[in-house]
């Protein structure tokens, strides 16, 4: 399994900040910082190619992350409220994720083959 982990945090993570993608069922807005919240993980397919997520904050300021969905085919976005964590993630990924947090159908690369990916990460500056 293949997993880019792109975890954003303060001071670019605030409350109100909003990942979005393709596929709006994963889409996550992140609250104030509580001791209540648990860890939250969403997979889906990532769709079209280059496929995109952002995460988008309240002041127009934004993270964008593009990758090629035939190496690429999925798509994570995880949180984590809690304080002294208080953390997103944009993960573009070779396999899916179950609800369960359990990876399903793992790539397997055989021993000396090769892979080739894409991924572009862009920061815009609030409006």
């Amino acid at each position: 399994s293949l997993l880019y982990h792109l975890n954003i945090g303060h001071p670019f993570l605030v409350p109100g900040a909003k990942a979005v993608g393709q596929d709006p069922s994963l889409a996550m807005t992140m609250g104030e910082p509580g001791a209540d919240g648990a860890p939250e993980a969403r997979s889906a397919p990532a769709l079209g190619d280059p496929a995109e997520w952002r995460l988008e904050r309240p002041d127009g300021a934004s993270l964008s992350v593009s990758f090629g969905s035939y190496g690429l085919p999925f798509a994570q976005i995880w949180r984590d409220p809690r304080p002294g964590s208080y953390v997103m993630a944009l993960e573009p990924c070779t396999d899916a994720r179950g609800e369960d947090g359990v990876t399903r159908d793992p790539v397997v690369l055989a021993p000396g083959e090769t892979r080739s990916m894409r991924l572009s990460v862009t920061f815009r500056a609030p409006a």
